[in-house]
């Protein structure tokens, strides 16, 4: 049975002469080798005392303030996954906030309306969104492509990120994780997974040689194209039981987030090889509100990558509606 989801395999690669939708993605941002070695060069070059995290984001988000001492304030967000408060800033002090799904586009407009250049912009599920207008932001090439490292920095508008002490690229990636996935080798490949995830940390190197060779010839239109497509499929037959009523509009998102009413055991979807990842198991841990941890207990992130099509969007379908016991 075909594996729907989960960490990716070795990405193919376009061939020459077919290469038209292989853009020079992110050719303006500063490429590094993690969103966390991103995030750390953002927060040096802005001096920063004090961050105001969403409490639903994962722990490698606020890894690089823990290793600087820079102070971590959470805040909640409410079912329009805007913060539930008017957070005010003072000197050294900014504001992240989560693209979260690649679908909160309408939320960063309205929040660098409010905070500016002190806002920054955690687009890791939003690989397509590019340079923001008025705030700094960053992401990651892992999350959307088999890959085994890269991540993209931007300034806002007007401004710039200094890179004459960024080092060298990143020595320390390995794919053999992508490799054995590849082949089939899927408990194999889980574990070289999580050992290489637990390698991975807060220093700051350039993008590997490797990942921007094979970044040359992947096809993003395509990637972007297909991920619209799988999620306006799932979206038609889930949609009307989604408690989360998304609208996409010029989005390329990161997966479905699907809430439905009634919780649904997620070892359904394990047991016939669909792996929606839990965001994140860690916000359960730290005390989070109510409506934070509902959706790590319960929201399933869907897989929608451009791995799969139609057949693979029906299977997901079949099994999310299917009677339970």
């Amino acid at each position: 049975m075909t594996h729907i989801g989960g960490f990716f395999e070795l990405e193919p690669l376009v061939q020459r002469g077919e290469q038209q939708g292989c853009s020079k993605m992110h050719a303006d941002a500063l490429a590094l080798s993690t969103g966390r070695a991103a995030l750390r060069v953002m927060l040096d070059r802005l001096q920063a005392t004090c961050v105001y995290l969403p409490h639903y984001t994962c722990d490698a988000a606020f890894a690089p303030m823990r290793e600087d001492n820079i102070e971590v304030r959470f805040y909640a967000i409410d079912r329009s996954f805007l913060p539930t408060s008017d957070i005010q800033l003072s000197r050294g002090e900014y504001l992240l906030y989560t693209n979260f799904f690649g679908l909160c586009d309408t939320a960063v407009t309205r929040l660098t309306r409010m905070y500016g250049d002190r806002l920054l912009v955690d687009d890791t599920h939003g690989f397509f969104c590019g340079r923001r207008t008025g705030a700094w932001s960053f992401t990651s090439a892992r999350k959307y492509f088999g890959v085994p490292d890269g991540a993209f920095l931007y300034a806002p508008i007007g401004k710039h990120v200094f890179t004459d002490e960024i080092p060298g690229p990143f020595p320390h990636f390995s794919t053999a994780h992508l490799e054995l996935r590849r082949d089939g080798q899927q408990e194999r490949a889980f574990a070289a997974f999580q050992a290489y995830e637990a390698s991975l940390d807060c220093r700051v190197f350039s993008m590997s040689d490797y990942t921007a060779a094979r970044f040359a010839h992947i096809d993003f239109e395509d990637a972007a194209r297909k991920r619209r497509q799988n999620f306006l499929q799932l979206h038609d037959s889930l949609g009307a039981t989604n408690q989360l009523p998304w609208d996409l509009e010029d989005e390329v998102p990161f997966c479905y987030p699907y809430l439905p009413p009634t919780p649904i055991d997620r070892k359904r979807y394990y047991e016939a090889c669909i792996y929606p990842p839990t965001l994140w198991p860690d916000v359960c841990q730290r005390s989070a509100p109510e409506w934070e941890q509902e959706l790590t207990s319960h929201m399933l992130a869907l897989p929608i990558d451009h791995r799969y099509g139609a057949k693979e969007m029906q299977r997901i379908v079949e099994l999310t509606l299917s009677p339970r016991a």
